[in-house]
């Protein structure tokens, strides 16, 4: 790559050989100025700057053999389905390579939304995107859409998803310290309530002649982001909000979704939001009679798979695609012991909730 297209003050890491191969084929090259800006968890986000000033987002995807799920592809797919719909709150797609592993998008300028300034117009403009994503599970282009990431239609294949999550967590060998402290709590804590929480939901479903195994029908899913919230949104100089990270999107139980929301552990919104965010969500899904009842008995269980995710830093590959993303990694151990601790915080907070569901309609 040409060293003087690029301001080398502005950039956060070094230029990697990546972008020396992916700068090259980009449109408005070469680039003024490339910086390295938070990408989340899974991905480097880079922000590009030509000649003219314009700006752009250039994403390279963490890929990995294990990976059942092209979340390059989903995301581009996602946002171009989304925008050709008239989609505003959602960044651009422009241009895509999946065998290098990068797309390119509109670059968003607005500033992170910390868990103090969420707003309850804020959880009004939330609901409201949501519920254009339902109306566009109308659309007849929108059954070219796969199913939400780690989708799981039916109770059975929720707690299923669950035992797969945790087996994997089971399986990882005690020797270090932080290991078996993870095994100890899996054993002793997570597992029993498991089992409980098992037990617990089938007669609340019997209860309600809902089921347990069946998936439910087509009309009753909606188009989820997934992985959404505030974490995952900026708010423009004008107050607008843009949401970002489709990765995960798809097709979904709006049971999870709404569950996700009320559990997301990166952020602690205040409660009353929450219940602002329960009661606007359910008032626009009002034609599923079933789903505030199945909302309060998915809930646990999500609270628990919600655990084994915060886990995920135990996991080989998760630890190299946390390597991958991290603008500041720290010490995997440090991780590890934060992570633990989140685990069991939220393991204690769906223990207190889940007979007495904390939100009401």
């Amino acid at each position: 790559m040409n060293t003087s297209s690029v301001n080398q003050s502005k950039l956060i890491s070094p230029i990697s050989s990546s972008l020396d191969l992916i700068l090259p084929q980009l449109p408005n090259y070469p680039f003024t100025e490339v910086e390295r800006i938070n990408g989340g968890k899974n991905s480097q986000v880079y922000r590009l700057t030509s000649h003219t000033r314009a700006q752009f987002a250039l994403k390279i995807y963490f890929q990995h053999k294990a990976e059942q799920r092209n979340r390059l592809k989903t995301e581009f797919l996602s946002l171009k389905f989304l925008k050709d719909q008239g989609i505003k709150a959602v960044p651009k797609p422009y241009l895509k390579n999946e065998s290098q592993g990068w797309s390119l998008y509109e670059y968003i300028s607005g500033e992170p939304i910390r868990d103090f300034q969420v707003t309850s117009q804020d959880i009004t403009t939330l609901v409201d995107f949501l519920l254009q994503l339902k109306n566009l599970s109308k659309h007849p282009a929108s059954h070219d859409l796969n199913l939400a990431s780690e989708a799981q239609l039916s109770i059975q294949g929720i707690i299923d998803n669950i035992k797969n999550r945790l087996n994997k967590l089971l399986e990882i060998p005690k020797d270090t310290i932080e290991n078996k402290l993870l095994n100890q709590f899996l054993q002793d804590d997570l597992v029993p309530f498991l089992s409980e929480l098992i037990v617990w939901c089938q007669p609340c479903l019997k209860e309600k002649l809902m089921d347990f195994s069946n998936e439910i029908v087509l009309e009753q899913r909606t188009l989820s982001p997934s992985d959404y919230g505030f974490h995952n949104a900026l708010r423009q100089d004008n107050g607008e909000l843009v949401f970002l990270d489709f990765e995960y999107f798809g097709w979904d139980d709006p049971a999870k979704m709404i569950s996700d929301f009320l559990l997301h552990p990166a952020r602690m919104i205040d409660f009353s939001l929450k219940q602002q965010f329960f009661s606007e969500i359910l008032a626009g899904f009002s034609e599923n009679k079933t789903l505030s009842t199945r909302v309060k008995i998915v809930y646990p269980l999500f609270g628990i798979k919600w655990c084994l995710i915060l886990l995920n830093e135990f996991i080989p590959e998760q630890l190299l695609r946390r390597g991958f993303a991290d603008i500041n990694p720290i010490d995997k151990r440090e991780r590890q012991a934060q992570q633990l601790a989140k685990a069991k915080q939220m393991l204690t907070q769906i223990k207190g909730d889940y007979e007495q569901f904390p939100y009401y309609y």
